[in-house]
């Protein structure tokens, strides 16, 4: 699980500010969205931030779609977690 800014989601998602990130313009964002190029760029915004703790039931919302999902929290902060294994998408991006 990866606490991620709210400005990194609304540049990946083409979000136009991050006041504006919540459940439903990622949901709306996520479904226009090819779901490799989705799931490429979550798992790159990944990459560049610490693991971190998330007790799944302080979660306001959750979106799941594509391999990910997205909780916020009451806080407003944003955690993902990539559902696919390694191997999985290693698998995936040699073909």
């Amino acid at each position: 699980m990866y606490k991620i800014n709210k400005n990194t989601i609304a540049a990946i998602l083409g979000i136009a500010t991050a006041t504006t990130v919540n459940a439903a313009t990622i949901e709306n964002k996520i479904d226009n969205m090819a779901p490799s190029m989705m799931e490429y760029q979550m798992a790159q915004a990944c990459e560049c931030t610490e693991n971190v703790v998330f007790n799944k039931t302080n979660a306001q919302s959750i979106v799941m779609a594509h391999g990910v999902q997205i909780y916020i929290n009451y806080e407003d902060e944003i955690f993902v977690e990539l559902t696919k294994n390694d191997e999985q998408t290693q698998r995936e991006l040699s073909w």
